[in-house]
């Protein structure tokens, strides 16, 4: 079983409705968040189900309580799915070093940031984006050439946990 959202950790009972599953049998339970609740919710959560995915966001980057969030949880437990918004290549540098420093599994997801109708940038997205190198096009127009290669370097045949780096 696994549960999605948007965030799930905004129900006010999710670790009501998480301890259901092991009541009625469920074998494996895993849930997605962006981490973005304190700690001691993941925690609690990770007694309760057996893999706690966490999608990080460049858009709304809180690096430190990421950082602190992982640390303090069974890796074996934990991975994370990079987002990996335009314009960001040095931020994903450093969390990419970062998580392989601490044994964190991860993967590095290619994402298309939001656009208006004229190809035009909106807000958040727009914000501290460098838009040299960037060609309009496919899924992949909205890298620079810098980002594609570096995207290369974690591209692997077959499925998401094979992708996933440790």
């Amino acid at each position: 079983m696994s549960i999605t959202g948007g965030e799930p950790f905004v129900h006010p009972r999710i670790l009501d409705i998480l301890e259901l599953f092991s009541r009625y049998g469920v074998e494996e339970v895993s849930t997605i968040t962006n981490g973005s609740l304190p700690l001691d919710k993941y925690q609690r959560a990770l007694e309760l189900i057996d893999n706690l995915i966490f999608s990080w966001h460049f858009e709304f980057l809180r690096v430190d309580h990421m950082k602190h969030v992982l640390n303090n949880l069974n890796r074996k437990q934990v991975k994370v799915h990079l987002m990996y918004l335009p314009g960001k290549l040095e931020e994903i540098r450093g969390v990419v070093d970062w998580l392989q420093d601490n044994n964190v599994k991860y993967n590095v997801r290619r994402i298309r940031p939001m656009t208006n109708k004229n190809r035009e940038f909106n807000p958040p997205y727009a914000s501290g984006m460098k838009f040299e190198g960037i060609q309009w096009g496919g899924a992949e127009g909205y890298y620079s050439d810098a980002e594609l290669e570096y995207l290369s370097t974690f591209d692997k045949a077959g499925t998401a946990e094979m992708n996933c780096e440790l």
